[in-house]
């Protein structure tokens, strides 16, 4: 209805009721399912959501990739204790990645990286959640740019299988629309 978008952060450490599961820390109710999720945060915030887009890793990866990567800022220096890595997380296995204080564009595995790392910083999962918010604005900006909205059909080709949302097609395409509209 008003046309916007909000990212709102839900500490990963919380505990929420889980309908039919009792208490359990947000981070573990994944395999529950995102209704699961979904329903738990509409209780918590008293709020209800409309939609929910959710993507497994891969597809994560390959939407930043989509869309021609991401424009990040940093407000510190760091060497990630992380590695570039998507199959596994051993990561001694794979290159840690440096992040210079200000902004830089990402690829799909460099934004993973970045929206993975917590350990880096003195507030570790505060810090954590605002470099994933950042993110996510990241993305809808890039998303929203001209080349990739009338190109949606490819992006979302390409992470086939690797998503998930109750987004109507019909409200994805007038959305779409209203943007190329508005420029």
């Amino acid at each position: 209805k008003t046309k916007e978008i909000l990212i709102t952060d839900v500490n990963r450490f919380s505990y929420l009721e889980i309908e039919g599961k009792g208490k359990n820390r947000l981070s573990s109710t994944g395999y529950y399912g995102v209704q699961y999720n979904k329903k738990a945060i509409e209780k918590e915030l008293g709020i209800e959501i409309d939609y929910y887009f959710s993507v497994e890793t891969k597809g994560f990866v390959k939407l930043v990739d989509a869309v021609g990567g991401i424009n990040y800022c940093s407000d510190y220096s760091y060497t990630t204790t992380h590695a570039k890595l998507l199959e596994t997380y051993d990561d001694s296995q794979g290159d840690k990645l440096y992040v210079k204080k200000g902004c830089q564009h990402l690829n799909g595995i460099e934004t993973l990286t970045v929206a993975r790392e917590r350990n880096a910083f003195k507030d570790w999962i505060t810090q954590r959640e605002r470099n994933c918010t950042a993110i996510m604005e990241n993305i809808l900006e890039a998303v929203k740019q001209p080349s990739n909205i009338t190109k949606y059909p490819e992006i979302l080709e390409s992470m086939d299988g690797m998503y998930k949302t109750n987004i109507p097609k019909d409200t994805v395409q007038s959305s779409i629309k209203s943007l190329l509209n508005d420029k």
